[in-house]
C-alpha cells in the first residue's frame, strides 16, 4: 500500500479535493486496520456541505456514513 510504512501522526495524507468515496472508504480502512484513528491528522477530502452549497444537491448517504 503507498501508506506503508508513513507514521500518520506525523506525516497526515489528505486525499484529493472530492476525493473518490471508494477511495476514502480504503483509506478509512488503512487507518482503522493500524489502529491510526485516534492519532491520524488525515484528511479524507470529503465535504458533503460545500457540495451541496456547490452543486444544490445532497450528498450520498455513503459519504456521511464514512466522514
Amino acid at each position: 500500500a503507498a501508506t506503508e510504512g508513513v507514521l500518520l501522526d506525523l506525516a497526515p495524507v489528505s486525499l484529493a479535493p472530492h476525493a473518490d468515496i471508494e477511495a476514502a472508504r480504503a483509506f478509512v480502512a488503512v487507518i482503522e486496520e493500524r489502529g491510526d484513528a485516534e492519532v491520524t491528522r488525515s484528511w479524507l477530502g470529503l465535504d458533503p456541505v460545500g457540495e451541496v452549497v456547490r452543486g444544490g444537491f445532497a450528498t450520498s448517504a455513503d459519504v456521511v456514513t464514512v466522514a
